[in-house]
């Protein structure tokens, strides 16, 4: 008895199979493509379990007995009992199988290669017909060429002559009015100033006196100290 279902395929093609739990195994019970748990692979596809699973016995009631010869193997095999069992470790220790390139892909990959491998060369030959005496010599005349040119001299507009501001003319402040007094009774020129706060000389002065002879009822200017 074989430990694994002859009706367990990986990816459709009935002449590989797992020899662990497999994402891509199909059941071709019955004719089509059946997706199976990874758990129930490993209790009855990849055992000697699986002649009691009911997708097995249901497609031995209907084609027959199966066994190492069974003829549902792809008709281009060559021996339809071998069938090449892979992948024997976990799939999670061994890594994802890897994709296979498609033809349009190896075109665009080798359209690529041919494109750099020809820049590549022209650039070679470029570089060759590039010789020391392609390089251009600097010329005596190219250091002047660098100096700045003198810039034309530009004339400073006269500036606007500021007038000077005139300092303010002190108002004169007005004299004030002399105060005149009519001599009373008993006056004397002395009592008059210091009534005034100021001398008898400044009324003198003030009115032309010679002396201190003063009359009643005499007008006199007294000047304000």
């Amino acid at each position: 008895m074989e430990p694994i279902c002859p009706l367990l395929t990986l990816g459709g093609d009935r002449r590989v199979v797992s020899g662990s739990p497999d994402a891509a195994h199909r059941c071709v019970a019955g004719g089509t493509l059946t997706t199976i748990e990874r758990d129930y692979q490993a209790r009855f596809c990849l055992t000697g379990r699986h002649e009691t699973c009911e997708r097995y016995l249901a497609h031995v009631e209907q084609s027959g007995p199966l066994g190492p010869a069974w003829r549902g193997a792809a008709p281009d095999a060559t021996f339809a009992s071998t069938r090449l069992v892979v992948d024997s470790a976990p799939r999670s220790l061994i890594g994802p199988r890897p994709r296979r390139l498609g033809t349009a892909a190896l075109i665009v990959f080798g359209l690529l290669l041919t494109g750099v491998l020809v820049s590549w060369i022209g650039l070679g030959g470029l570089t060759a017909n590039l010789g020391p005496s392609s390089t251009p010599a600097p010329s005596a005349t190219g250091t002047s060429s660098l100096l700045p040119e003198p810039s034309a001299s530009v004339e400073s507009s006269p500036s606007a002559s500021v007038a000077p501001t005139p300092s303010p003319v002190p108002t004169p402040t007005p004299a004030p009015t002399p105060l005149t007094y009519i001599v009373q009774t008993g006056d004397t020129l002395n009592a008059i100033a210091a009534r005034f706060g100021t001398t008898a000389q400044a009324i003198r002065d003030a009115n032309g006196l010679t002396s201190d002879i003063i009359q009643v009822g005499q007008v006199l200017i007294i000047p304000i100290p």
